[in-house]
């Protein structure tokens, strides 16, 4: 009996892992955003309104009232769309679709737009083409909309973000150098990179989606920006 018991208090401390999974985002002290560019991430609540899909709330997975810090020439973009009912949704085909578009807020200059299918709820990820590269040191508006009726743009929905891209230091190349892509996520969540913390997450979990210790770091990434609410949603 004994020899049991020692199996199974060996075992704890391994079932007990992936619930102790720990990633925390922090932001880094010199990044500041000017008062103008601190778009909300999610669009604000229509207290009595009627007014189709407006009901649903849609949220750009990104840091409350920070740019999204990348390294990447091209980062991908995060959005939880919301479950919308059929019967708010008014275009010739009856089907619904968002728009992406990137801005440069200097000059309020439209770089890239497309338009994305939209078949359910959930989290869609939204990639800039090849032809395109982010300058290093420069901000970037983000806008994600969808209009759930086609003739009036006034009907949809939107969610907004700034992404700025960042030149790494030699030491976190060097740390990132050394690490699998696990500990990269949490070495980039460490020292700020927004994107390529999600972004790394997103793929491991997508690669092996019933690992318990990948999502234990999704729900810890989520919930260190306030959007454990989330951590449940499917990937699209």
């Amino acid at each position: 009996m004994q020899k049991y018991i020692g199996l199974i208090l060996l075992a704890m401390p391994l079932m007990a892992t992936p619930v102790q999974a720990q990633i925390q985002f922090q932001k880094p002290e010199q990044v500041t955003v000017d008062e103008n560019y601190r778009w909300r991430r999610q669009e604000p609540g229509y207290h009595g309104c009627h007014c189709g899909c407006r009901k649903s709330k849609m949220l750009g997975i990104v840091p409350n009232n920070s740019p999204s810090l990348t390294m990447s020439a091209r980062p991908g973009f995060f959005v939880n769309v919301p479950k919308i009912e059929s019967k708010f949704i008014e275009s010739p085909d009856g089907k619904l679709e968002g728009e992406f578009r990137l801005i440069v807020p200097a000059n309020d200059e439209e770089i890239y737009q497309t338009k994305i299918p939209i078949s359910d709820e959930g989290i869609i990820e939204i990639n800039l083409p090849e032809n395109m590269a982010l300058e290093v040191g420069k901000d970037y508006l983000w806008r994600f909309d969808i209009y759930c009726d086609a003739d009036d743009p006034s009907t949809g929905i939107n969610v907004r973000g700034l992404v700025r891209r960042v030149e790494p230091s030699a030491k976190l190349i060097s740390e990132l150098k050394q690490a699998n892509p696990l500990q990269k996520a949490v070495i980039y969540a460490k020292n700020g990179i927004w994107v390529e913390a999600i972004s790394t997450l997103v793929q491991l979990r997508r690669e092996s989606p019933q690992n318990l210790r990948l999502m234990a770091y999704w729900r810890s990434l989520l919930k260190s920006v306030d959007l454990q609410d989330i951590s449940q949603q499917p990937f699209k």
